[in-house]
């Protein structure tokens, strides 16, 4: 959503509320942001919509009867766009499916079919984890809502996830038979790929386990549920079996109506245990196999506190009270939470958090949660309602107006409500400008007329155009009207109407007629009367049912709404349904609404489709709900079975006997039954039958004879029937074929459609043959010779062609068999033939060892081994060459038998059978039974030899042409083809073709069984099937009932209909018709269709109306009392009984009378009345009732004789002491406000006036103490909570007036959206300043990310005492700072970061003093540099990740120089102790200017120490060398000027005297020199040193300062005056460092290059390439930019993307300038300075990187994690450049010193 663009709502053209956007975020006015997403990419279509947000938004408001919606967008992009998705209107707050709920979204009664869940929501409770536990509640399996203090177990096997600690806990107790074919300690599986159960296919068939729990916790009950799953195949006889410790629960069988158990258990022991058993001797682990899956053990537990319970109220030895009530009027008691609970923030009572009851003061509407009026605002900071501003109607705050009071002249512009055109505003009201006037400042100032005007200055008035006069309705000109009498044009509008075709100031149009709908009706402008605003005859809403408005065309009219159900204007129709093309219509035409095409047996008709009957083709036509019951394609005979209307008929006794509800059920011998037309039908065998006379057959086919009516096969005749195996046209037995019957020889074990395949023990089979074996040789009984031939051929080669089989003793194949006469009679042949044709009929053995056959044959045929060809031509292919491989059919097919040598591999579909091949078609007969040439039983064959099968598995037939074995569809068995078998043909019975299958109009079936249908369809739910709706015509007087189908009449709607009688319209009884029934008054006496024809006795008949003769003396039925006169108030008048009266029958006549005064009851008792009992309060006495005593209520004889007294005991109250009587309590009771306390009162002061102390019901009010009924405050004991010296963890630190000495352990702390066990927290109680006043501080420990969101709400008690009263608690909420949660190998990596840092802290100790003595110094202080920055990126106010947030709080700079703290001030113990900011506090800096500073003080402290000492030693040596007085040392040594440029001009002595002084100096020792030139060196250069540490310290000196300044606001300590007057004073100092380099800086070359100046400032300059001018400024800019850094550092802490910003803005400005000009000496230097400059730079611009993340959340935690070791590396590789040219210096040095100590030795 772009900046300023918002989406406003109206109903019924009022503002009820928007979505907006300002410049921070999108906000809503009303609404109520539920949830946000965001989508990337949108396809709509061909259209593209990108970076798409998603409002999920609602609205609560009070709208009754009709209303209209209307949404108003204004964006300001023209690229962007919004649109709703939906819109989902609900009324009240009841939860959808509700009928009627007890509060809001609490349903208490759901619609029919829907039930009660366990968030009183209604569902289907449809769900595999539901169950139904009456006719109103659905429970979940997780029944963690039956008691408050029900928690789960267990939850397992709930998807596809599975617990390795938990699944290892199931041990196996038995098991039978085959199990765990996965493995053995495998026990689960997947079930239909997205759940995981326990057991299933392959692992449970015959087992039990067992599982056992632990519950330690005192508990009543359990809840177990989980779901059983049988395998396809599981037998009726198998069961599974539930056991609960040891004791037998349940037995499940696969026919069970329910496969859940959900089981209540009283239990409370600690232990638990479960026992599974899958049982059944027909059970096995692949079909047959048990299972289960969403398991559920939930414990109810006892309630707190509590030992042992029976439930979770009544406990047995309980500690705690159990309270459910709350004492605060504006808390409500959590259910759930078993705790009291706040209102929300503008609710004063409530029962729930959505259920509020009344209001505070200024908030109205508890049902919508207490919300402003509607011209008033909430304001947070306040949390009250402001009144909008004066004009403004609705608004969101002071400045954000919605809507506008229009009957003040005001419009909504720029959300300001201004006035309109016309009106100007005076600060008050809008005024009207002077006429025709568009804009004014004032009356008579107009500074723009209306559109066509023109302003008079002269006149101060907007003139019209000549000939022309404005019409405002139109707001334009329109000519003036020539001759006639209505004139406009001079403001005559007397002969002015409405038709005379001139348009005048009220008309918008004249079109001299009063026709409606012509577009002008009664001079308006008129639009169609679908429009519902229209505004000059433009319509811009159709609200009107069943239309839109089209915005699309020029003209906005209203159209039909196709598709929604209602019937309008010029629509034909409309179905509400989407889609026009129906399933069952294939082509449609829809602009005449034809229905062209019909699916296959159905026929085109208008435009629906219709069923086809005598085509043959079984189907319904579901337009018209015609079912076809049965369709033999022919419509001419009724009496077949199957009607010319398609429908069932029994034929006649002598085909079909058995007839019920026209399906025949037997036929006669002749016939067999068709269960699928339900008719008697002739066999296979007839070709023409006789259905309708009995004839039976009349023509057989070919192969069958007509015998009695039938048809026989017949045997012989060598043609095979449907009837016959096979015919071979003779008898002969054992030739495979007998009387066409399979046959084979007795010795046969196995025979396959005559061939025998297998022969019993001790014969062996040979060509089909078994032959006897003899026992002793182990070698063939006889050999047929016929098995050899030999012929020539055309190339004169001997060929033999020689059949093998397989011997069954030697298990191999083998020529053994044939002796070794024939074996030499073999090697005669110079080609042998081996032909595999017969191999394959071998079965049951090893079929490997064929591949075998070469290598034995071969052991014979040695030399003939390159003849041997193999080949699949028998002997009888005479016709084959000697070349010839394979044959078919006597054809040849050639190949050189050279491609089947060594090596080779055979070609499938190549027609040529070779060795590794059991068979080899030509491709184009290429079956799926051949594959790779071996044969291959179809699928569900049970048994099959050679790829044919012989035999299917149960539930399958073979078909012999296609050889495959088909489901039998209809024999009630449902195999894995099938979904399902219910042994009939019927369509949408829910099962048709084996496949389930609803009806058409069905729209969600579930395995058979319709669940919903279309719109325009009823859904029976007994027969689960979709049935036409019932068409009532209303008109008249039928009305459809939805929830039976049928037409029902309504009583009442004055429409006779039905078995109604009458209709009058109204329910008053009497009257004629009664319930739509005749029915007269009850004073007739005869009644003829509800009219009276004669009344009873007494009575007359008045117009068909039985009146009574009032004062005829005679009481009837309708008359009360009749005295016999018509005076008025004596009783009885008008024959009814004046009030107070009684009235009597005596002899048909009324006597009335009335009681004595006080008399309760009276009788009339001869001429006299009599009284019987008096009025409360009253005795009687002699006919009268006489008054009671004030302290009597009843009495009886006399007045103080009290029977029941008002007050208890008769006792009298004291009104002094402040006790007055209550009749109703029957007491003396105090009265609140009259200044008495008394009886139960806490306090009056005089008043009944509440948040004075004392309450209208004389009830101290908390935080108050009444004494003598005067009611004071007392003062609340302030608690201070604040934050451990830390930015980044949440430690609290609590004080209070309150001594938390044994108070601290009592505090309880919760967190938002925290569950107990995701934080820890330890409270530990400090001493104050030494005092005996106590604190606390609470460290936590958090197991996931906190962020500002999870508010800590600290339960502070006011005592140590029991917590009994929630008045003893106070509670603070503690928005917290955000903390990351790391992982274990993250704090690993943080920690040996810490680890290398330490390390590298050591070796820079070590280091340093090195560097002294061997040189790199240099290198070593810029470390020092680089450590310091380190030391100051840790200052930023962001959040580091934790391994470079451990890197740079390891890593302190100042640890290398291990100088200890001399002073320790600012203590938290001392009174003027301050802090810093947290950032720095976490670190341990101490804001104290004095305590940041010792380590340079220190460091200046040891210079000036070794200064003195280099005076003292360069004085001894000068006075033991010098020869002079030293006085002319001095004069030598001092008296240079610095101005002298040369040393020419020295006096002679002066130089003879240092002549001496170096010969002396070269006399001494090497180590006295050394020492010498060292202290004299110090002593030369000491203010260039003292510049080098303040460069080093300008950090820490600024820093310092600064924090004192800004961080100290109180100066009442003289340490903290003291200290901030030296920050003051560095700063000057600090200051005046910047202009001595501003200073040298200035100088010349010349200057800078002289020995004596640079001894004085070199430091300063000693890199810097001083003859560059540009280059000397780097001096200075580089102390300004330290400054600016720590500046920015400081003051902006507070706003850290502005601090980071700054900072890097102040660390750019040093890079820019290395980048523009090379600052130093040489290019070494601006490489060793150069890459720390632009680390430092990378970091601060990395540093601005995570800021914008901890503002807007742009990275994601890995992301942030990696920006963290790409800091660390940067820092890394400057403090490993420096290291490289640390180490480079010092073997320089190194080697210098060994050749100076070389020379030395050879000197």
């Amino acid at each position: 959503m772009p900046l300023e663009s918002s989406i406003e709502l109206h109903i019924n053209n009022t503002y009820y509320g928007k979505i907006y956007k300002n410049n921070t975020s999108v906000q809503t006015d009303n609404f109520i942001l539920y949830a946000n997403f965001n989508k990337p990419n949108y396809y709509e279509s061909t259209q593209v919509y990108q970076n798409n947000q998603q409002y999920q938004i609602y609205l609560q408001a009070n709208i009754t009867k009709q209303f209209i919606l209307k949404l108003i967008g204004n964006y300001t992009d023209i690229n962007a766009g919004w649109a709703i998705r939906s819109i989902e209107i609900s009324s009240g707050y009841c939860p959808s499916q509700c009928q009627t709920c007890s509060e809001k979204f609490k349903c208490t009664k759901c619609n029919t079919n829907y039930y009660i869940s366990k968030w009183n929501q209604c569902v289907q409770c449809t769900s595999n984890f539901q169950i139904k536990i009456n006719d109103t509640h659905c429970q979940d399996f997780d029944t963690t809502d039956a008691t408050k203090y029900s928690r789960l177990l267990i939850k397992e096997f709930i998807g596809l996830e599975i617990n390795p600690v938990t699944y290892s806990e199931y041990l196996v107790i038995s098991q039978t038979g085959l199990n765990f074919l996965k493995g053995a300690n495998i026990y689960y599986s997947i079930l239909n790929k997205y759940q995981r159960i326990f057991g299933g296919p392959y692992i449970w068939a015959q087992a039990r386990f067992s599982r056992q729990f632990n519950i330690l916790d005192p508990h009543h009950s359990l809840s177990i549920a989980f779901i059983v799953v049988f395998g396809p195949s599981f037998q009726d006889n198998g069961k599974f079996i539930f056991w609960i410790d040891d004791t037998h629960m349940t037995e499940l069988t696969k026919s069970s109506p329910s496969n859940k158990i959900f089981k209540q258990h009283q239990h409370s022991l600690t232990t638990l245990k479960l026992d599974w058993e899958c049982q059944g001797l027909n059970n096995e682990p692949i079909e047959a196999f048990c299972g289960f899956y969403q398991f559920y053990i939930t414990v109810h537990y006892c309630r707190t506190g509590c030992q042992a319970c029976t439930n979770e109220i009544d406990c047995q030895n309980p500690s705690t009270v159990l309270s459910s009530t709350c004492q605060q009027i504006n808390e409500y008691y959590d259910w759930h939470l078993d705790q009291c609970q706040k209102c929300p923030n503008n609710c004063q009572t409530c029962t729930s958090l959505q259920n509020c009851l009344t209001c505070k003061e200024g908030f109205i509407n508890p049902i919508q949660g207490c919300v402003c009026s509607p011209n008033q605002y909430f304001d947070k900071n306040q949390q009250q309602c402001i009144q909008c501003s004066q004009n403004c109607d609705r608004c969101i705050n002071d400045v954000i107006c919605t809507q506008c009071d229009f009957l003040k002249f005001r419009i909504l512009t720029n959300n300001q409500c201004i006035c309109k055109e016309g009106y100007y505003d005076d600060n008050q009201n809008c005024l009207k400008c002077l006429q025709f006037c568009n804009k004014c400042t004032s009356e008579n100032d107009c500074q723009d007329c209306i559109k066509g005007f023109s302003y008079n200055s002269n006149s101060l008035i907007c003139e019209r155009p000549a000939n022309q006069y404005y019409v405002s309705s139109l707001a334009k000109f329109l000519d003036c009207p020539i001759n006639t009498l209505c004139d406009p044009c001079n403001s005559n509008y007397t002969n002015c109407n409405c038709g005379d075709g001139i348009i005048t100031e009220m008309e918008e149009c004249d079109d001299m007629n009063n026709l409606a709908n012509d577009r002008c009706y009664n001079c308006k402008l008129e639009c169609q009367k679908q429009c519902t605003k229209c505004i000059l005859g433009v319509c811009y809403e159709c609200a009107t049912s069943g239309w839109y408005l089209d915005t699309l065309t020029d003209q906005l009219i209203c159209k039909e709404q196709c598709r929604d159900g209602i019937k309008v204007g010029t629509e034909k129709c409309d179905d509400a349904i989407e889609s026009t093309k129906k399933i069952y219509c294939l082509e449609c035409d829809l602009n005449q609404g034809l229905c062209l095409k019909c699916r296959e047996g159905l026929s085109p008709e208008s435009n629906y489709c219709k069923n086809i009957c005598g085509d043959g083709i079984i189907v319904q036509a579901p337009d018209i709900n015609v079912f076809e019951q049965c369709d033999d394609h022919n419509l001419s005979d009724d009496n077949d079975g199957c009607t010319s209307n398609c429908k069932f008929k029994c034929q006649i006794p002598l085909i079909c006997d058995s007839c019920q509800n026209d399906i025949c059920l037997h036929c006669v011998d002749v016939y067999l039954i068709n269960s699928r037309l339900h008719r008697c039908e002739c066999r296979e065998s007839c070709l023409e039958c006789d259905l309708s006379q009995g004839n039976g057959c009349l023509q057989c086919k070919i192969g069958y004879e007509l015998r009695d009516k039938q048809c026989f096969t017949i045997c012989g005749d060598e043609i095979v029937t449907l009837d016959e195996q096979c015919d071979d046209g003779n008898l002969i037995f054992d030739d495979g074929c007998h009387y066409c019957q399979y046959n084979c020889q007795d010795q046969c074990a196995l025979c396959f459609k005559g061939i025998c395949l297998k022969c019993f023990d001790n014969y062996l089979l040979i060509q089909e043959k078994c032959i006897k074996i003899n026992y002793e040789d182990k070698i063939l009984s006889q050999i047929d010779l016929n098995f050899f031939s030999y012929q020539s051929y055309d190339n004169q080669e001997l060929q033999l062609y020689q059949f093998f089989e397989y011997n069954n003793y030697i298990k191999a194949i083998t020529l053994q068999s044939l002796g070794l006469q024939d074996k030499e009679f073999m090697q005669q042949f110079e080609q042998l033939y081996f032909t595999y044709f017969k191999s394959f009929l071998i079965i049951d053995q090893n079929l490997d060892l064929f591949h075998q056959r070469e290598d034995l044959i071969i052991d014979y045929l040695k030399d003939k081994q390159k003849n041997i060809i193999y080949t699949t031509c028998l002997q009888m292919d005479i016709n084959c060459s000697s070349m010839c491989l394979s044959c078919s059919n006597q054809q040849c097919f050639f190949r050189n038998r050279d491609n089947l040598k060594q090596n080779c591999i055979s070609i499938f579909g190549d027609g040529i059978l070779a060795k590794n091949e059991q068979c080899n078609y030509l491709i184009q007969n290429y079956q799926e039974t051949y594959i790779n040439c071996k044969y291959n039983c179809p699928i569900n064959c049970q048994y099959c030899h050679t790829g044919i099968c012989i035999n299917c598995s149960q539930g399958y037939y073979l078909d012999l042409q296609t050889n495959s074995c088909d489901s039998i569809c209809g024999d009630k068995i449902i195999t894995p083809q099938e979904n399902c078998d219910d042994g009939n043909n019927i369509i949408y019975d829910g099962c048709t073709n084996c496949q389930f299958q609803c009806q058409e109009t069905c729209t969600i079936c579930q395995n058979g069984k319709c669940l919903s249908c279309i719109q325009s369809y009823f859904y029976d739910q007994k027969q689960e099937r979709c049935l036409e709706r019932k068409q009532c015509d209303e008109s008249k007087g039928l009305y459809y009932d939805d929830i039976k189908n049928i037409c029902v009449t309504k009583c009442g709607d004055q429409i006779k209909a039905g078995d109604e009688q009458c209709d009058d319209g109204n329910e008053q009884p009497n009257d004629g018709c009664n319930l739509c029934q005749f029915q007269c008054e009850l004073l007739c006496k005869i009644c003829i269709q509800g009219k009276c024809t004669e009344c009873q006795e007494g009575y007359k008949n008045q117009n068909e109306i039985c009146t009574s003769t009032c004062g005829d003396g005679i009481v009837l039925l309708s008359e009360q009392c009749d005295d016999g006169n018509n005076v008025s108030r004596d009783g009885c008048t008008q024959c009814i009984i004046d009030p107070g009266y009684q009235c009597i029958k005596v002899q048909e006549t009324s006597i009335c009378f009335i009681c004595q005064s006080n008399c309760a009851n009276c009788i009339y008792m001869e001429g006299n009345i009599k009284c019987t009992s008096c009025l409360k309060g009253y005795f009687l006495l002699e006919n009268e009732c006489i008054t009671c005593s004030e302290q009597c209520e009843e009495c009886e004889k006399t007045p103080n004789n009290c029977t029941k007294c008002r007050i208890e005991k008769c006792e009298k109250c004291n009104n002094s002491q402040g006790l007055y009587a209550d009749y109703k309590l029957r007491k003396c009771v105090p009265k609140c406000g009259d200044n008495i306390k008394a009886g139960d009162e806490q306090c009056d002061d005089g008043n009944k006036q509440d948040k004075d102390g004392c309450t209208s019901f004389c009830e101290i009010e908390k935080g108050y103490e009444c004494t003598r009924n005067i009611c004071l405050k007392i003062p609340e004991k302030k608690v201070d909570v604040s934050f451990t010296n830390s930015s980044s963890d949440n430690n609290l630190v609590i004080k209070s007036e309150i001594n938390f000495l044994n108070i601290c352990s009592l505090i309880q702390i919760n967190i938002n959206f925290f569950e107990p066990h995701e934080f820890n927290y330890n409270l530990t109680q400090f001493q104050i300043n030494e005092t005996s006043v106590y604190g606390c501080q609470i460290d936590f420990e958090f197991l996931k990310t906190i962020s500002e969101i999870n508010l800590i709400h600290l339960m502070i008690p006011l005592s140590n005492k029991t917590l009994r009263f929630l008045d003893e608690i106070k509670e603070i909420v503690i928005t917290p700072r955000k903390q990351i949660f790391y992982n274990m190998d993250q704090k690993q990596q943080a920690q040996q970061i810490v680890s290398a840092s330490n390390q590298f802290t050591f070796i820079l100790q070590l280091i340093g003093p090195l560097t002294i003595f061997f040189g790199g110094l240099d290198s070593f202080w810029t470390i020092l540099e680089i450590l310091t920055w380190i030391n100051y990126f840790y200052f930023f106010n962001i959040d580091y990740p934790l391994n470079v947030k451990q890197f740079f709080k390891q890593i302190q700079w100042d640890d290398i120089f291990a100088i200890p703290n001399l002073i320790e001030l600012n203590k938290p113990t001392d009174s003027y102790y301050f802090q810093a900011p947290p950032k720095f506090s976490e670190k341990g800096v101490n804001p104290l200017f004095i305590q940041n500073i010792q380590v340079f003080c220190i460091l200046l402290l040891i210079s000036i120490l070794i200064y003195a000492l280099s005076s003292f030693i360069v004085m001894v040596f000068r006075k033991k060398l010098s020869t002079t007085a030293q006085q002319t040392h001095k004069i030598y040594i001092y008296t240079i000027c610095y101005q002298q440029q040369k040393v020419e001009g020295q006096n002679y002595a002066q130089k003879k005297n240092q002549d001496h002084f170096q010969q002396k100096l070269q006399q001494l020792s090497k180590l006295s020199l050394s020492l010498f030139q060292f202290s004299y060196e110090y002593l030369q250069n000491f203010q260039s040193n003292l510049f080098s540490i303040v460069d080093l310290f300008i950090l820490d000196i600024f820093m310092a300062s600064l924090l004192q300044i800004t961080c100290n606001y109180n100066l009442d300590h003289y340490i903290l005056i003291i200290n901030f007057g030296l920050a003051l004073f560095t700063l000057i100092f600090i200051f005046y460092i910047l202009q001595v380099y501003i200073y040298v800086s200035s100088k010349h070359t010349l200057l800078l290059k002289h020995t004596i100046y640079q001894r004085k400032f070199y430091s300063i300059y000693h890199s810097i390439n001083f003859e560059n001018s540009h280059a000397k400024k780097y001096c200075y800019w580089n102390i300004i930019r330290k400054a600016a850094f720590i500046f920015s550092l400081l003051y902006f802490y507070e706003k850290p993307l502005l601090q980071t910003i700054l900072c890097c803005i102040s660390c750019s400005i040093n890079q820019a300038f290395l980048i523009f000009e090379n600052p130093f000496k040489d290019k070494i230097s601006l490489f060793k300075i150069g890459i720390p400059e632009f680390s430092i730079f990378c970091v601060t611009l990395l540093n601005i990187l995570i800021s914008l993340d901890d503002y807007s959340h742009i990275l994601d935690f890995e992301q942030k994690y990696i920006i963290g070791w790409l800091i660390i590396t940067l820092i890394s590789l400057s403090i490993f450049v420096q290291i490289l040219f640390l180490i480079q210096q010092v073997l320089t040095n190194l080697r210098s010193n060994l050749l100076s100590i070389a020379s030395l030795l050879r000197g």
